[in-house]
């Protein structure tokens, strides 16, 4: 008896850490079926089907004529179908649902008395005034990711589209609260800064770095007071990201971007300094069986060169140290004969960022009722730090040096509906 005992405790004990894992990473489908009288219709088969991967999803109406699906893929085109025998079927095409909703759609079905062809039914969707909107919560798309305009390509330029978020040193300040208030999500996993040492709350920020490419996420919220019990853990915003899968077509993208010296203007006669900023990267997906398994990979590469442009009194520096060349080099000199340290050069200091990422994702369908998802986030990125130089301050070679950062991310997932609710 003592045994058992000691075991259930220790499953108890367990079970809050398993909870705290969850994120929610999917939507879901509810409704009822009714008769033209208003009659509930008990058992009537309703399927739901995502088109782009072929994933099949499935209930049965209980006593009262409503149903729940569950565990969806989050985007679409989904098209609902609902037939029972004796009456026509009736289906709905291009269903769209968004991270965490919960989709109300009704269903009337009409006595069938000769074979007739079946009836379709469009909807349009209002993203505002539904009731699948619950809470402060503003969801960014695929399509305004790809559409909207953005210079660093952070998470941060599209979570201003809360009217609650705005940038605040280096981070997103959501309510008013500080970044590292935040709870940031990349498929149910946390992706925070578990130290709190960098101003943007994320874990890549020492080294300049964005945790994950946009080009891999599919879509993502911001929440700021949710009704749903499953979103918790932070005092400013939850920004939870889901990101992209294959589908049973090959897609695929390739990006570049960069800029040098030759995109900024003179300052009163004066050229701009070289400098360099490029990021590209490439995104494929698609099936490895039709309906049943699907890959997507995405990489990103990121290089910038930024000189100082900082120089000693007469070098003809943009900004100038009030101290001469052979000032600084007597400076020098005595430390390195007196004090028996040397603090290095003031010779002209590029700083250089370097970030590069790969992302790999596999969505494979056991079953109607079971899908499991694997995926794996890798990012490297590395900058130089220590040197600060201008008209105040100007430190010396000895300063430099370089901030490295490995991230690692991996998600297992399994989604499985085990009875029809």
């Amino acid at each position: 008896m003592y045994k058992k005992t000691t075991l259930m405790v220790a499953v108890l004990l367990m079970l809050p850490v398993v909870i705290f894992a969850q994120g929610i990473t999917t939507a879901a489908l509810n409704g009822t079926v009714k008769t033209q009288s208003g009659d509930a219709l008990v058992g009537a088969n309703v399927v739901v089907v995502h088109e782009p991967s072929g994933t099949t999803f499935g209930a049965a109406t209980r006593n009262d004529g409503r149903f729940n699906v569950p565990g969806l893929r989050i985007g679409g085109p989904y098209t609902v179908t609902v037939s029972y025998i004796g009456y026509k079927t009736v289906k709905q095409e291009d269903v769209h649902v968004a991270i965490g909703q919960d989709l109300r759609i009704v269903f009337t079905l009409s006595e069938e008395a000769v074979e007739l062809a079946e009836i379709v039914t469009v909807a349009e969707r209002d993203a505002v005034l539904t009731a699948s909107n619950t809470g402060t919560i503003i969801n960014i798309t695929t399509a305004q990711i790809e559409r909207l305009p953005t210079i660093s390509r952070s998470i941060s330029e599209f979570t201003r589209l809360t009217p609650m978020s705005s940038g605040a040193a280096g981070g997103i300040s959501i309510a008013g609260k500080n970044n590292r208030m935040n709870n940031f999500q990349v498929d149910g996993a946390v992706l925070n800064d578990a130290f709190g040492l960098n101003a943007d709350g994320l874990p890549t920020g020492s080294a300049s770095a964005q945790p994950i490419s946009l080009d891999a996420i599919q879509e993502f919220q911001v929440q700021i007071a949710p009704f749903d019990v499953r979103s918790g853990s932070f005092a400013g915003g939850l920004i939870n990201a889901v990101t992209r899968s294959g589908t049973n077509q090959f897609t695929g993208s390739a990006y570049y971007f960069g800029k040098n010296e030759s995109f900024v203007g003179d300052f009163e006669g004066d050229e701009f300094g070289e400098f360099k900023d490029f990021q590209g990267g490439f995104r494929f997906g698609g099936p490895l069986v039709q309906d049943k398994v699907f890959f997507f990979v995405n990489g990103e590469i990121r290089r910038s060169d930024f000189p100082d442009t900082a120089g000693l009194l007469g070098d003809g520096g943009s900004n100038e140290f009030p101290i001469t060349s052979a000032d600084m080099q007597t400076i020098i000199d005595i430390a390195n004969t007196v004090y028996g340290y040397n603090p290095g050069g003031f010779a002209a200091f590029t700083n250089e960022t370097n970030d590069q990422k790969i992302f790999a994702r596999l969505d494979i369908n056991l079953s109607p009722q079971h899908r499991l998802t694997v995926r794996h986030s890798y990012v490297d990125a590395d900058r130089d730090d220590g040197i600060d130089r201008d008209n105040n301050e100007y430190t010396l070679e000895s300063n430099q040096f370089t901030r490295d950062n490995q991230t690692n991310s991996t998600v297992l997932q399994l989604n499985s509906t085990f009875a029809h609710p």
